[in-house]
């Protein structure tokens, strides 16, 4: 570590001041600069006999600097006053020298007690990756699923499971910048294994039948949230979203659940963004699809199928690279078409 304040105008050597040409020089900074002689140096000149020397770590150093500096000097040295050897408080054997030991031994356990909760939080977070991507893995046997509805412990997964990808996308909203995808971290991983193992639950019959009837909850989460999520952001997770709302729609009633959400087509057009990923897509175009086919439902969607924005954006797929993204464009659209005649009132 360095000192704050002129770093940018010159090094500093262990033990002296400030650059002259610093104007600001801050107590925290003090601490900063002195560091490194701290580490590289004696002990601190101040600290008492010979017999207490050996209790000082560098760290437990700087802080009983830092204590002199809040004390002695508030605003700081001026240009040039930074600490000689010598100079500093006289730490001798009363009160002072217990009440600073006493401070640092606080100091330390409150340090050691936020390291161990470091390490619970990345233990927590490594056993959740690897218990949900062997549920995951599981899940893609029928007879795992049947097990599990026989257990009756589905509901509070799934409603489990929604809370935490709800926590998750919102986290990734208030992020200034997009983070970089990367699958291998476990907090990604556990949200993906997640959402998988949703997705292989509606890919059975029997778990379809139960998210149709007993998991709107997570079915309106994911929509919501597919909603939320800007353009270009963790795109697999998306997909995954999309197979398992997808998966869903193979069961009417599953299907008019879905389409009976008013941010439906707004939702459909904004995952055809052209700043979305290709898989992110295709794979709304078929849920899309799956309401142009059902007649039930193309009556309960009336005339928001007829949304200019929503034929537009399936027309620039039209266009795509990927041949299936672009023949699943091209059948989408002109399935639109078919809903509108000549007399422009839906068919």
């Amino acid at each position: 570590m360095i000192y704050l304040d002129g770093v940018l105008q010159g090094p500093v050597l262990p033990g002296r001041g400030p650059p002259r040409s610093c104007s600001t020089w801050t107590g925290s900074s003090k601490v900063l600069f002195y560091l490194d002689g701290v580490l590289q140096g004696p002990v601190l000149p101040g600290l008492g006999p010979p017999r207490y020397r050996s209790y000082y770590t560098a760290s437990s150093k700087v802080l009983i600097y830092l204590d002199w500096v809040l004390q002695e000097h508030g605003d700081g040295p001026e240009h040039g006053d930074g600490p000689e050897h010598g100079d500093g408080p006289e730490y001798g054997d009363g009160p002072e020298l217990n009440s600073i030991t006493e401070k640092l031994l606080l100091r330390e356990q409150l340090w050691q007690s936020g390291e161990e909760l470091q390490q619970q939080a990345d233990f927590c977070s490594t056993l959740g990756s690897s218990a949900c991507s062997l549920l995951w893995s599981c899940s893609s046997r029928e007879e795992t699923i049947t097990t599990w509805l026989s257990d009756g412990k589905l509901h509070t997964f799934l409603n489990i499971a929604a809370q935490t990808l709800e926590s998750f996308v919102k986290s990734l909203d208030e992020e200034i910048k997009p983070p970089a995808e990367d699958h291998s971290s476990n907090e990604n991983q556990f949200v993906l294994a997640l959402v998988g193992t949703i997705t292989n639950i509606a890919a059975v019959t029997s778990g379809r039948d139960f998210l149709c009837s007993s998991g709107h909850v997570v079915l309106d989460t994911l929509m919501k949230l597919l909603h939320l999520m800007r353009p270009g952001v963790f795109p697999k997770l998306k997909v995954l979203m999309l197979m398992a709302l997808y998966n869903v729609s193979i069961c009417v009633k599953g299907l008019k659940h879905i389409a009976q959400n008013e941010d439906l087509i707004p939702l459909i057009w904004t995952l055809l963004d052209a700043s979305e990923h290709w898989e992110v897509c295709l794979h709304c175009l078929r849920l899309l699809q799956s309401f142009l086919l059902e007649d039930d439902v193309l009556l309960l969607l009336g005339s928001r199928l007829l949304d200019q924005e929503l034929r537009a954006r399936v027309g620039r797929l039209t266009s795509s690279t990927q041949p299936g993204l672009r023949a699943s464009a091209l059948q989408t659209l002109e399935d639109l078409k078919a809903l509108c005649p000549k007399d422009g009132k839906p068919s």
